[in-house]
């Protein structure tokens, strides 16, 4: 005599906390219930995410592929992300880029990353992008960026690197291995890149003065 049951009172209806449906001994004695998942509100963004696994940026047509990817393409040309200028490879160098339409500089001191992320957004169309780096002393030095003139972020650089590689400079993406982990293969510049300007600021002012000391010597 199976007594697994006994106590039980199988026509009545099953129900559990939480669950505002019915279990009942078939499918048409029973009543289903979903709950209704929270929403932010009608004012809300709309987000989605794109998780890809194991890929590259070497297998995406954005970036010079030959696999065909027509709707990652087409996200890729709505929005901003490339390597403006790099210097350098994986094991010390300086990368400025965009990505997430925020403007980035990756300071790569042998593996030692001091990364400065723009706190105001690249905007759409032609705007003119700023990365700047002086020195406040003999080895720590100062990181800052500007979006069209404005002020965009700054951080302090705990060491400044006399001598940073003997890769040479590249324009429009990284050539070489990547300095920074924040991007994949070269990461190329897939806009128009109207013009990269660089300028060498002044050497660290107790330089300057013993450097004008030393000449004043000499007359």
């Amino acid at each position: 005599m199976d007594n697994s049951n006994a106590g039980v009172n199988m026509n009545r209806p099953l129900t559990s906390q939480g669950f505002e449906g019915t279990i009942g001994r078939t499918l048409a004695d029973s009543e289903p219930h979903f709950e209704i998942p929270p929403h932010p509100g009608a004012d809300s963004p709309n987000v989605v995410v794109v998780l890809l696994d194991d890929t590259g940026f070497a297998q995406f047509g954005c970036f010079g592929s030959d696999i065909d990817t027509p709707n990652v393409d087409a996200l890729a040309a709505n929005g901003l992300q490339y390597t403006i200028w790099a210097t350098g490879s994986a094991s010390s160098g300086i990368s400025i880029f965009v990505q997430n339409d925020k403007l980035f500089i990756d300071y790569n001191s042998f593996d030692e990353r001091t990364v400065l992320e723009s706190e105001l957004p690249v905007p759409q169309g032609d705007s003119v992008l700023g990365a700047s780096l002086a020195r406040s002393s003999r080895t720590t030095d100062t990181m800052s960026l500007t979006i069209d003139g404005k002020p965009a972020g700054s951080v302090d650089l705990p060491f400044m690197m006399r001598m940073i590689s003997s890769l040479g400079a590249s324009v429009g993406m990284d050539f070489g291995s990547q300095v920074s982990l924040h991007y994949d293969d070269t990461f190329p510049f897939d806009g128009t890149l109207h013009q990269v300007e660089i300028q060498l600021g002044q050497r660290f002012r107790k330089d300057t003065e013993a450097a004008a000391k030393s000449e004043m010597s000499r007359q």
